[in-house]
């Protein structure tokens, strides 16, 4: 019977709507961005073509729509294991219960400015893809012209600067991703070596 109801709340429960929750959230957010797109000016179509555009409204709100649905769904259990544990730690040792509590802020100030440097660069990441992506398809657009000017060597040396000048930027994502994870990670395993030691 326990079994039977593992099953339901995996399958169902936790599978269905997880899965219903993100493309709600993703079709709210291609509402919002398309309506956002029409109203803006004249110039911004000309900024960006209608491949970018698409794969904002398409890809982006899929993925971004994920990530809240999975954010919600992360952020709920983990407070739930938070103050089961935070339960068990207290009636096992109120002196690192309060240290616990002591560090809280301590990490939140961390954690707050390590995704703030995240999202920054990732930011950057993507303003610097968009031109990658723009400038390709506009030279793939105009290859006959560059052919026949005998402009390859140009089209790969200004390639090749576009192309490391994004890879710069996930450089920088990959960096502050680690370094946010280590931030996260820090007070759990801190939390573990306390255990061990008392």
């Amino acid at each position: 019977m326990v079994l039977l109801i593992n099953t339901f709340l995996t399958y169902y429960v936790y599978d269905y709507y997880f899965s219903i929750l993100k493309i709600k959230i993703s079709n709210d957010l291609r509402y919002e961005l398309s309506k956002s797109m029409i109203c803006s000016p004249f110039i911004f179509f000309k900024k960006n073509n209608a491949n970018t555009l698409l794969v904002k409204i398409l890809d982006d709100t899929r993925q971004i729509g994920q990530y809240i649905a999975l954010y919600y769904f992360i952020y709920f259990s983990n407070t739930l294991r938070f103050l089961i544990n935070f339960a068990f730690l207290a009636a096992l040792d109120k002196v690192l219960a309060l240290l616990v509590l002591i560090s809280l802020p301590l990490y939140y100030i961390c954690a707050s400015r390590s995704f703030k440097k995240l999202e920054h660069y990732s930011n950057k990441e993507r303003e610097k893809f968009d031109i990658l992506s723009n400038s390709i398809i506009n030279k793939l657009s105009n290859i006959k012209t560059i052919k026949s000017f005998g402009k390859e060597d140009m089209f790969s040396k200004h390639f090749e600067i576009e192309l490391d000048d994004w890879y710069k930027e996930e450089r920088k994502i990959k960096i502050w991703q680690e370094i946010n994870m280590i931030v996260k990670n820090f007070i759990s395993k801190a939390k573990t070596t306390d255990s061990y030691a008392i």
